[in-house]
């Protein structure tokens, strides 16, 4: 049976596995801060929609008459004698 040396230079490993470890460390960052505006967007949007549905609400509620309308008929004239 033949052995095959292989020469393996550990130095160059640890130094790519450091840059990849790197880069994912800045990726994860990146996307930690997009999360963290998304969800502030996301907080300042429900925010939003709470006070545009009590506007709704309110216009809604001074649309609606506090008493029943009355509808006025003119009734028919009867003929006069």
């Amino acid at each position: 049976m033949s052995q095959v040396h292989i020469d393996v230079n550990h130095d160059n490993i640890r130094n790519d596995l450091a840059l990849q470890i790197a880069s994912l460390t800045t990726d994860k960052a990146i996307l930690s801060e997009q999360v963290r505006v998304l969800a502030n967007d996301k907080l300042n949007l429900e925010v939003r929609v709470q006070k545009l549905e009590a506007e709704r609400s309110a216009v809604n509620a001074a649309k609606e008459p506090s008493q029943p309308m009355t509808e006025v008929i003119d009734a028919p004239q009867t003929p006069e004698i």
